[in-house]
């Protein structure tokens, strides 16, 4: 139901201020005005700003989160028993929302974020960091606000005196609707595959009870509905064989990536045009919703043959003038604005305990895992997606630049290198360390 709700606003408002400028108005200039419209993408900060407060300035939670003799799960059980009352309310609010949410992915392989509770407290330290900053230093904000408002009359001053009062309109709309991008995903996607993973692992530890041979109950994840469903019914009787046939899946799903996946299914990508619709208004809506969706997923032409040469032999094999050469790689603009700083890749929820204050963010695509450092990010680098990808979505929001669909990003960079972030031309170059 969000679709049409969200992509339709967005898409005809990118449209609209390609046409009425010329393009002269590019599709990353258009989307930099709707910073600031979509607070759930700006991490745990955005989305919970009160809980943030109520924890930053309770002395009890300051102890309790400084406590390094405490596991991160015994520090989320004093969280959740010891504060005062209203800071007791707003952080099991919070944790309501946070505890089946998936933190990676879109599968229920993938584990939630209250399984995950060293995660969850490395984020709400950096949430309760970022918001101090802000507080001391209040010109922070305001310089964020600045270069929004500069960015948006920049491209007010593209568009025809006779079309502003329409492409304000269209501002306006797409604006009001921004947020259920990401609120969709939140509170649907993540939630719902968040809770289905956890009633399949209890089903995993009910299965593994009425047999010998499962070692594994969270096997039963890489299972099918019908034959979840057959294991915990009467008529089930152990085979061995089922085991080994999880275990296959389970490997491929490991060992297999996205880059082994075609670009698209079907033959030729086909692009419908205005003279493929009845009439203007289904025009608008269809093309509209196309440009959103393309902006999703879109990455550069032309890049994989040379990733696969990546994959295969090295750096050295790619010519110097090819967009993979030894010291660069080029993406989709994501976010506007250049940023110099270390790489830390992030491929699994795992790694975001390794993220220090001003890193590099490295990952494959944009999820979910963004939301919980995005206060300390300095930049973001994805190999999948496009300008209107999550990450792209976060940056903006958070201000700091971005590169997506870079396809190698992954492979390219390791943690440690410093590399300079070109938001604006989606370059990203390995820099010499002083």
């Amino acid at each position: 139901a969000y679709s049409m709700y969200n992509l339709g606003p967005m898409g005809a408002f990118i449209l609209d201020a390609v046409e009425f400028s010329a393009g002269k108005v590019t599709r990353a200039e258009a989307l930099e005005c709707l910073q600031g419209a979509s607070q759930i993408s700006g991490g745990l900060l955005g989305e919970f700003p009160e809980t943030i407060m109520f924890l930053r300035k309770d002395p009890t939670a300051i102890a309790i989160l400084n406590d390094d003799s405490l596991s991160p799960q015994d520090a989320m059980d004093k969280l959740s028993s010891d504060l005062s009352t209203e800071s007791k309310n707003a952080f099991d609010e919070m944790y309501s929302h946070l505890a089946f949410r998936l933190a990676d992915g879109y599968d229920i392989v993938e584990k939630t974020v209250g399984e995950q509770p060293a995660l969850l407290l490395s984020s709400i330290k950096n949430a309760i960091n970022t918001q101090e900053q802000q507080e001391a230093n209040p010109l922070i904000l305001q310089n964020l606000r600045k270069v929004s408002e500069e960015k948006l009359q920049n491209v007010r001053m593209k568009i025809p005196q006779n079309r502003l009062e329409i492409f304000d309109k269209r501002l306006e709309d797409a604006k009001n609707t921004a947020f259920l991008r990401d609120e969709r995903a939140v509170y649907t996607d993540l939630w719902g595959i968040g809770i289905f993973r956890m009633a399949v692992l209890k089903a995993g530890e009910r299965i593994q009870e009425k047999t010998k041979h499962l070692m594994d109950s969270s096997l039963v994840l890489e299972a099918s509905l019908d034959e979840i469903k057959f294991m915990l019914s009467s008529d089930f009787i152990e085979d061995r064989t089922l085991w080994k046939k999880l275990k296959m899946r389970r490997k491929f799903r490991q060992t297999t990536h996205l880059r082994s996946a075609p670009p698209f299914v079907g033959g030729a990508k086909l692009v419908p045009t205005r003279k493929h619709f009845p009439n203007e208004y289904l025009a608008r809506t269809a093309l509209a919703t196309i440009e959103v969706v393309e902006l999703i997923f879109e990455s550069p032409d032309g890049e994989a043959e040379e990733v696969s040469a990546l994959e295969e032999v090295g750096n050295e094999a790619i010519g110097e003038n090819s967009s993979l050469d030894a010291t660069t790689i080029k993406g989709t603009p994501g976010a506007s604005g250049k940023y110099k700083g270390i790489v830390r890749l992030v491929e699994t929820s795992e790694d975001l305990q390794k993220v220090q204050q001003g890193d590099v963010c490295v990952s494959k695509y944009s999820s979910s895992l963004i939301n919980l450092i995005l206060p300390i990010c300095g930049a973001i680098v994805t190999d999948y997606g496009g300008s209107l990808c999550h990450a792209a979505i976060c940056a903006r929001e958070a201000g700091i630049p971005a590169v997506v669909g870079a396809r190698c990003a992954t492979l390219k960079f390791k943690d440690g290198d410093l590399v300079l972030v070109d938001g604006d031309s989606g370059l990203v170059t390995i820099a010499k360390k002083d």
